[in-house]
């Protein structure tokens, strides 16, 4: 799951990425504040998205919080003008969800590995 995370964080931030840089260039070349705003969010929660697909494998819990906080980040601020944020705003709720499984998933085997070096320890103590 962490690395599925980790492959449609990255590939999703750069389409977002370039997608928002697109249109905050664009909408500053024709003075529309608005848009070249929500264009500004879009850019730095792909930024976001870019180092929460990073953090995916190492520390889903990270990807997990910064995958959220982009996802309201684009909601609150640049959803109102700028219709595409949304569909990335719902794209980032679903890479929240799986970065919280991929997270979720880690911590039981964490804990199912360092109980089987428990076990092993305790045996080898008995043992002599």
């Amino acid at each position: 799951m962490r690395i599925t995370v980790t492959i449609l964080g990255v590939i999703f931030s750069l389409f977002f990425g370039l997608q928002a840089l697109a249109v905050g260039t664009l909408s500053d070349a024709v003075n529309d504040e608005a848009t070249a705003t929500a264009g500004a969010v879009g850019l730095v929660a792909a930024l976001m998205w870019f180092i929460a697909g990073a953090m995916a494998w190492p520390l889903p819990l990270v990807s997990t919080i910064l995958f959220g906080l982009s996802s309201l980040m684009v909601f609150s601020v640049g959803a109102a003008s700028y219709g595409d944020l949304v569909v990335w705003g719902v794209i980032g709720i679903i890479l929240t969800i799986l970065s919280f499984f991929a997270w979720r998933g880690k911590k039981k085997a964490d804990a199912r590995e360092y109980e089987r070096d428990r076990l092993l320890m305790q045996a080898l103590s008995t043992k002599s």
